[in-house]
């Protein structure tokens, strides 16, 4: 099965599907002993391995061979350590009325695989928005934002991102007309990377009856631009494979309206990397929410 793209999960399955191959192989057929271990949910958070006790595999065992792999004919060395960060940013909001409700909408991104693909310096379509937003907020200060959500999994890159804003009557078509000079330059910045990438301003389908305070939505929307995203630095060892990166995966608003939360992945081939790099995307967050309280950067 060949999917186009494929979906998240086939390296395990084909990983299973090859252990359980092996377990089944005749007699006849010369194999050292074999010892199979099955995790769950890797693709979601490493759950199952997580809980794995050290006890479970057997002492004897001289090799591990990790089958979670994309690359048919090929062996992996090595192996980038991950860990996520959930931002948890209070916000406060205001009623509102006498406001037109636009949905700003960025879609079509390749996305991708936050461990294999951030190299290629993919489009990020929370970041986009966001930038988006801060044209149409610095040209039209009166306009609030009523709420902001996107990205899905940690580890993919965020292909589709949406934000409505709260623009005042007579302004719609100034907004919409910075949003169209945004596209064009998003267009003229990804080229050939993102050819299906669409940035588009419509009127929002859902009566909005309440925005984000300017300062809060000052802080979130800076935080997010500032939010560190992509490779911070490539192997010395190994030449074009990326050793530390960082992945803004998915902003929504928390289950009960206060705040909103930021998930975000790090990865690393070196564990004291990996370690600086996750509390530097949480202290690095924390610092500009509070430094940039009510402004854009």
């Amino acid at each position: 099965v060949t999917p186009t793209p494929p979906p998240l999960g086939a390296d395990n399955g084909i990983g299973v599907c090859a252990a359980l191959q092996m377990l089944e192989m005749p007699p006849s057929f010369k194999l050292p002993p074999l010892e199979c271990l099955f995790t769950v949910e890797e693709e979601i958070g490493l759950h199952g391995a997580s809980e794995l006790e050290g006890g479970m595999i057997s002492s004897n065992a001289k090799y591990l061979l990790n089958l979670d792999s994309e690359e048919w004919g090929q062996i992996t060395i090595g192996c980038a350590g991950g860990g996520d960060t959930l931002i948890t940013l209070p916000v406060e909001h205001s009623a509102v009325s006498g406001y037109h409700a636009l949905e700003l909408r960025v879609e079509g991104l390749k996305g991708g695989h936050s461990g294999l693909n951030i190299h290629e310096y993919r489009g990020n379509a929370i970041q986009l928005v966001v930038r988006a937003l801060q044209t149409v907020l610095k040209a039209h200060p009166e306009s609030l934002v009523a709420s902001i959500k996107g990205g899905d999994k940690h580890n993919a890159i965020p292909r589709q991102c949406a934000a409505v804003l709260l623009v005042k009557q007579g302004q719609e078509h100034g907004v919409k007309e910075c949003v169209s000079n945004c596209a064009a330059l998003f267009k003229n910045e990804f080229g050939k990377m993102e050819p299906n990438m669409t940035v588009s301003i419509a009127d929002a389908t859902a009566t909005q009856q309440r925005a984000l305070s300017p300062s809060s939505a000052g802080s979130l929307l800076t935080m997010l631009r500032l939010f560190p995203h992509g490779v911070v630095k490539m192997s010395h060892e190994i030449t074009g494979v990326p050793e530390t990166s960082h992945n803004l995966a998915k902003v929504a608003i928390a289950a009960d309206g206060n705040a909103y939360e930021v998930l975000a992945s790090s990865r690393s081939f070196i564990g004291e990397s990996l370690e600086a790099g996750v509390h530097f995307v949480s202290g690095t967050s924390g610092c500009v929410f509070h430094m940039f309280q009510g402004r854009y950067f």
